[in-house]
């Protein structure tokens, strides 16, 4: 298999160096990430359904991706109260996370490229297309505009770009390396625009819509030509990255990986 995307490390460093100014305490952000991952196996509700049935992941995997259950803002703050945190602190948490654990509860550790617990994405597994708030909510603290999720643990000059955050946390600890996926906002033209400056020289695009492909390919034309577009293309009868796991495994994603095509448009 051709070595597997990747960004600079001294580019890296830089998003890195943005990620890691001063915000929600790393300490409080711990404490809920394990209340909220003995919630998801204690409780093995939807949630522990959609994760187990829908994405194909065994109890060792939800464990390697630091993934967990918050359903009620009220009982986290009720248990933080329980561990000594401040009303003050609190307080601080509860706005952080804003509507994660209301309509969002799938909650998915962010970290910067020291390993460190920056904030969380939420992910909703049974939000409908036409959903306002969309799939996934970030808290304060994990960057919203500008930057693709994950990029700060990238090195060097390729990238594997997957849609969904839950994916490129499966894919690399599943063992392919720098992969990042779509950011917060899909039509942000900056996160993509911002790839030159990492000095990335090619990316591979993995489980994208036609729209997103169609940006990102308009976005790097302008900003950055010389960046090499690939996708990675799924058998006929198969419909996402997901089934494609979950019907031929890893060692197929792997070689159609390396037969990727580059990406082209009629003018």
């Amino acid at each position: 298999m051709r070595e597997q995307a990747v960004i600079a490390n001294d580019n890296a460093s830089k998003v890195s160096k943005t990620l890691m100014k001063p915000g929600l305490d790393k300490k409080l952000l711990a404490d809920i990430l394990s209340y909220a991952q003995a919630a998801l196996f204690k409780e093995k509700g939807p949630i522990w359904n959609y994760l187990t049935q829908d994405k194909g992941y065994n109890e060792s995997v939800i464990q390697t991706l630091e993934v967990g259950l918050l359903n009620s803002k009220r009982l986290l703050e009720q248990h933080l109260k329980d561990r000594g945190w401040s009303d003050a602190k609190i307080s601080e948490i509860s706005k952080a996370l804003g509507l994660i654990g209301k309509t969002h509860k799938l909650l998915i550790s962010c970290k910067n490229s020291d390993g460190q617990l920056i904030g969380f994405a939420a992910r909703n597994p049974f939000c409908k297309e036409d959903d306002a708030l969309g799939k996934y909510l970030y808290s304060k603290g994990v960057p919203q505009t500008g930057v693709l999720f994950n990029i700060q643990n990238a090195k060097g000059k390729e990238l594997l770009i997957v849609e969904e955050p839950l994916d490129c946390l499966y894919l690399s600890a599943s063992g392919f390396e720098n992969v990042v996926a779509i950011g917060p906002d899909y039509s942000d033209e900056i996160q993509f625009a911002n790839l030159k400056k990492l000095g990335i020289e090619r990316i591979t695009l993995l489980d994208q819509s036609d729209q997103t492909i169609e940006l990102i390919f308009d976005v790097l034309s302008a900003t950055a030509p010389n960046i090499a577009i690939q996708e990675i293309l799924l058998p006929d009868d198969i419909e996402n990255l997901n089934s494609l796991l979950k019907v031929q495994g890893f060692e197929v994603l792997k070689e159609l990986y390396a037969k990727s095509v580059p990406v082209k448009f009629e003018d």
